[in-house]
């Protein structure tokens, strides 16, 4: 995967239609708190496929902690946006996650672990 792929990925997880169709999507943020409480073997599956993502991000990346954090941020967002009502307000929480994720995979503006 590019980093350009990649990019295209984050617009399109973060979009209103891939929030308002769940069914469709990633199943983490609908079920994280679940599988949170499930079995360690539910947790070790889903820690798999976790760790696969982020493996595969952060190649494209080059920059594992990087990689982490655009997961939990998008993740965030969703389970964020899909619990507000208002689509403007959902729309604006995608759309400032979106900017936030380019500004951080802009070359030479990546976040610093300062």
């Amino acid at each position: 995967m590019t980093a350009d792929r990649l990019e295209r990925c984050l617009d399109s997880y973060l979009s209103l239609a891939h929030l308002h169709n769940p069914e469709a999507g990633c199943a983490i943020p609908a079920l994280g708190a679940e599988i949170a409480r499930a079995a360690p073997q539910v947790r070790e599956e889903a820690e798999h496929w976790l760790c696969a993502l982020q493996g595969a991000w952060a190649q494209a990346l080059g920059d594992n902690d990087l990689a982490w954090a655009l997961i939990a941020q998008c993740v965030g967002a969703l389970v964020v946006a899909r619990m507000l009502v208002s689509e403007d307000t959902q729309r604006n929480v995608l759309a400032a996650s979106r900017a936030m994720l380019h500004s951080a995979l802009a070359p030479g503006e990546q976040l610093s672990q300062k």
